[in-house]
């Protein structure tokens, strides 16, 4: 099988999940987006490109102004953790991106 194939697949049981789960998951999304700074992490990295962590807080602190970056770093390791927000590199050039769940 080629790795096409295999891909297409994969894309297709996704979908077939995402479609039988679809209440969980917008009960999820609905309750992600009620937290504001949260709401706001998964805005400023949703997109195609690689969002750098400085960037991400800098965009969430002028979306919500009265959070803080430390309320910010723990929404953002919630969502990691959740597999709402993919991560990649280190603590120095860590970057993200929404993941497309929610």
């Amino acid at each position: 099988m080629a790795d096409e194939d295999v891909l297409e697949r994969l894309d297709l049981i996704a979908g077939l999940l995402q479609l039988a789960h679809y209440d969980a998951i917008e009960r999820a999304r609905t309750r992600l987006r009620e937290d504001e700074v949260t709401a706001a992490i998964l805005d400023a990295c949703t997109g195609e490109e690689w969002c750098p962590a400085k960037e991400m807080h800098e965009r969430v602190l002028e979306a919500v102004p009265d959070a803080k970056l430390r309320t910010v770093q723990r929404r953002t390791r919630e969502l990691v953790d959740r597999r709402a927000l993919r991560e990649h590199g280190s603590t120095r050039d860590r970057v993200y991106r929404a993941s497309g769940l929610v």
